[in-house]
């Protein structure tokens, strides 16, 4: 979970994600179910079917080229050397499609069985460059569905440097060294 040195990140795709979550009925729009049924198709590879779904997100205008070659190219570690991915050993695409399943699902659930519940999505990064700990949380509110993309820090890449700033809005409790408890705002991306 977060820690001391996290960043809390918002990508514009998880603000088009929430933007989808919030219109009325989006759990019965075709394009959700067809990307639901994506997810579902067991016969469908994972890195093929995250491509099937950035590919539809590209065409239908909600996902730029240059982010959708972002994705492939960081996040799944696709079309680049295997050192230039952003968690090497790490098989993201089988934990992105997993976990993006199971927000569709309980989505889907939610809205079919209650008062439908926008998802609000951020990126949590900050643990260590080696670690393994790469996770996707999805926490069912009495308003929301909370997900947290979990990860540890991306592979330094000096095209991406994140410049950060304090965000005041979102803090984090937590115990220095000298058993203090510290509340301070997270960083966020300029």
């Amino acid at each position: 979970m977060p820690g001391v040195g996290d960043i809390v990140l918002k990508p514009p795709i998880f603000v088009t994600f929430e933007q989808q979550s919030e219109t009325p009925g989006w759990h019965n729009d075709p394009k959700f179910q067809a990307a639901l049924a994506i997810l579902q198709d067991g016969s469908i590879g994972d890195g093929q079917a995250l491509d099937m779904l950035v590919d539809t997100a590209g065409s239908a205008g909600q996902m730029p080229a240059s982010v959708s070659q972002h994705f492939k190219d960081h996040w799944l570690g696709r079309h680049l050397d295997p050192q230039e991915h952003y968690w090497p050993g790490v098989d993201t695409a089988k934990l992105i499609r997993a976990g993006m399943r199971h927000v569709c699902e309980s989505f889907a659930a939610v809205a079919q069985s209650a008062a439908q519940k926008p998802c609000e999505y951020f990126w949590v990064t900050g643990r260590s460059t080696g670690s393994r700990g790469w996770e996707i949380v999805v926490a069912e509110g009495t308003r929301q569905i909370t997900v947290l993309f979990v990860t540890p820090q991306p592979r330094y890449d000096p095209a991406n440097v994140i410049v950060t700033k304090p965000n005041p809005k979102i803090r984090k409790v937590f115990l220095d060294a000298a058993n203090n408890v510290i509340v301070k705002p997270i960083e966020e991306p300029i």
